[in-house]
């Protein structure tokens, strides 16, 4: 190695300090301002065991490492110093330690951050709703929300502007899943008032491994001619749809309007079942109960066809939670109109 090299790695080390937002966890060192990016995620370090870099894609349509986060459980800041000394080549560095100057909020308590509650979140299809026209939604809807929520991995989508979201499967970067198991908690991420105070318009219900207490049938019209005559005759089959279900499954059963073009059949089960058998199980009884009609079908729909979707029962598929509000500003309610 050359003088030059070893001059450069040692100002590399010695200009290296953890950011002022770092945890108690986690070691973060800034290299671009997050509000360049319009979609960022996480990729762990090919080289380096501990190490996630944040990456996304920047407004200008390049991609980018927006930041560079250590596990202190296998990295010091001493270690991480001489590891940046060592890596710095393979980035760009545009964030300076002045830079943090008025930029502290993400470290302060989220009641002691300034929000902008009027900022619009979806304004589509004749919806406008507002960061806290959606958080008092679920205010109001918070206890009936989890009931469906609690024991289930979630999927959340974040709404991070007009018309702009994000889908957020894991609570942090080492690939925690979501689970909220309570209602209170401003600072907990297992507690609903957590999300809905952060962004989150929409709550599925996430399956994760071969076996499922929850199951449903997703009634949709594919491509529909004429909407509101379309959505009656998918209504009307509801009923045999859950009588399907309720024979197949053998657990209790709620039917929702989706808030979009469909409804939603759902069965809680009475114990764990194989979600692939019962997945199955459920398109061959529907296939049974529903072959002489040719406009309903279990596979593929044509255009005006009604589909009995049954392909997100499966180990990582998911289905909105009751009561979620969805991007397009429609919520999930029970099939009858109850708020």
């Amino acid at each position: 190695m050359s003088l030059s090299q070893i001059v450069r790695e040692v100002l590399l080390e010695r200009a290296f300090r953890f950011d002022p937002n770092s945890t108690e966890n986690q070691g973060r060192f800034r290299l671009k301002d997050p509000d360049l990016f319009k979609r960022v995620w996480t990729r762990r370090d090919p080289r380096a065991d501990g190490i996630t870099h944040i990456i996304g894609i920047m407004r200008d349509g390049r991609y980018g490492t927006q930041a560079i986060r250590f596990d202190r459980d296998k990295w010091t800041e001493g270690e991480a110093s001489r590891w940046w000394s060592r890596n710095a080549d393979r980035f760009r560095k545009v964030w300076r330690p002045k830079d943090w100057k008025g930029r502290l909020d993400e470290k302060k308590a989220f009641l002691d951050r300034e929000h902008n509650w009027d900022q619009v979140i979806i304004d589509r299809d004749g919806e406008r709703w507002t960061r806290g026209k959606i958080r008092d939604h679920y205010k109001r809807v918070g206890p009936r929300l989890l009931r469906s929520l609690r024991g289930h991995d979630v999927i959340i989508i974040l709404g991070m502007g007009r018309n702009r979201f994000v889908l957020k499967r894991n609570r942090d970067e080492r690939g925690t899943r979501i689970r909220i198991d309570k209602l209170r908690g401003i600072e907990d991420p297992s507690a609903l008032e957590y999300w809905i105070n952060r962004r989150a318009v929409e709550f599925h219900i996430a399956l994760h491994g071969p076996r499922t207490d929850v199951a449903w049938v997703d009634i949709d019209i594919h491509k529909p001619k004429n909407l509101g005559p379309d959505r009656q005759r998918a209504k009307s089959i509801v009923p045999r749809v859950s009588r399907v279900v309720r024979r197949v499954s053998g657990g209790s059963i709620s039917t929702w309007d989706s808030g979009r073009t469909g409804f939603h059949v759902m069965s809680n089960l009475r114990e764990e079942q194989d979600v692939n058998a019962l997945r199955r199980d459920l398109k061959r009884a529907l296939d049974a109960e529903f072959g002489d009609r040719d406009d309903i079908t279990t596979s593929i729909a044509k255009t005006g066809q009604i589909r009995l979707d049954v392909t997100t029962l499966k180990n990582t598929g998911s289905l909105r939670a009751p009561y979620s509000l969805s991007v397009h500003g429609r919520v999930k309610r029970p099939i009858g109109g109850a708020k």
